[in-house]
């Protein structure tokens, strides 16, 4: 992940919260909790539970692990792992 993806996905979120906020017409508190828990369902999917890899290029060596796995070819406290971390936090 490049530090571009890291604003498109901040950008994604408060999109979402805009989106959330005009439609629902909550209060913004509100429209922040709808935004964390789809957040959370959507993150904990794709990252945690769904296993295998979205490119069918790998030829299966990555059929056994999950996305999180994966990330930064399985390496720990990475830069990329760390703002991934944050940013559920921050919300």
């Amino acid at each position: 992940m490049y530090p571009g993806v890291w604003t498109t996905y901040i950008l994604i979120l408060f999109f979402s919260w805009l989106l959330v906020l005009s439609v629902f017409g909550c209060n913004p508190g509100t429209a922040w909790t709808v935004v964390n828990l789809a957040h959370f369902a959507i993150t904990y999917h794709f990252f945690h539970w769904k296993k295998g890899t979205p490119f069918s290029d790998d030829q299966g060596i990555y059929n056994n692990l999950t996305w999180w796995e994966q990330i930064d070819n399985g390496k720990q406290l990475t830069r990329n792992r760390k703002f991934l971390t944050v940013v559920p936090v921050v919300l």
